[in-house]
């Protein structure tokens, strides 16, 4: 199961395009230092003649492209390789040699977070979680759709993650995280959701992992799960609403939801804004 699936060769103009993981073992070559803390990251950029003495190929698909470059590497506990890397003023992120996420094809992530605020644009001092930062859409998003006196807690899993939106992706978003609204939580966010107190917020906007099914790390599948579920709607307000990312149609999922006592709307989502069709779903529930 692939995270954001494939698209027509039209769609992607020559990109695979797939989607996201998380991590939670680092594989360590350098160190970065941010903040006081330390992740162990792999940071270097691979010139055409590295590529060469290393045998790796330009990836550059015949489309007259100049060279990937890879930016940063960490492990996942599994062990699967996971890398960002920047081509073209494009990044991307690699999971064991497949494209997870890229920041050309953002459209899901754009919604995911306009449907989480869509009803809170004039809510006083209104409280929303963004649970899985990869690229930054999301929360940027978000911010965009909210009053100065909203509060927007942010949960990524891993210090990776934050780390090279502050860095490599400064000029994507990562400049939401300075956002005085925004309280940064590096956990998990299942586990911030069950120790919230009920009725904390207004909505909450979940992109963890591949959806409903788990392909990167297993402990993403709990937020999914009927206890998990519980706690997500115990965790926001009454009418409020809960959006999650999915990479396609899961009814065992649609049900768990009603069974916990939403009611569910699956909207169809593109994976970037000119594609002639929708290729992911995103589960709004209420």
């Amino acid at each position: 199961m692939h995270r954001r699936g494939f698209l027509s060769s039209e769609e992607a103009k020559g990109f695979q395009l797939h989607r996201r993981g998380r991590w939670s073992e680092m594989h360590c070559r350098g160190r970065w230092k941010s903040s006081g803390n330390y992740g162990l990251i792999n940071i270097y950029a691979e010139s055409e003649i590295g590529r060469r003495q290393s045998g790796h190929k330009s990836g550059n698909g015949g489309l007259g492209l100049k060279p990937r470059l890879t930016l940063a590497e960490v492990r996942t506990a599994e062990g699967r390789r996971l890398v960002l890397s920047e081509q073209d003023g494009a990044f991307a992120i690699n999971l064991n040699g497949q494209e997870l996420m890229h920041s050309r094809a953002h459209a899901s992530e754009l919604l995911l977070g306009e449907l989480g605020v869509e009803l809170l644009k004039t809510t006083k001092a209104a409280r929303v979680l963004v649970g899985g930062l990869g690229l930054g859409y999301t929360l940027a998003q978000v911010l965009a759709g909210l009053g100065s006196d909203a509060v927007v807690d942010v949960a990524e899993l891993l210090p990776a993650v934050v780390e090279w939106n502050r860095t490599f992706l400064q000029g994507l978003n990562g400049t939401a995280l300075d956002d005085p609204r925004v309280q940064l939580h590096v956990g998990d966010a299942a586990k911030l959701i069950q120790q919230a107190k009920p009725g904390t917020y207004d909505a909450l906007m979940l992109d963890l992992d591949n959806g409903p099914v788990a392909m990167v790390a297993s402990s993403n599948k709990n937020i999914y799960s009927r206890t998990g579920l519980f706690g997500v709607k115990r965790a926001l307000i009454a009418g409020g609403r809960a959006i999650f990312w999915s990479a396609s149609t899961d009814a065992a999922f649609e049900s768990r939801l009603e069974n916990a006592g939403f009611h569910v709307e699956a909207v169809p989502a593109k994976v970037h804004a000119n594609a002639k069709r929708a290729a992911y779903v995103l589960y709004v529930a209420e």
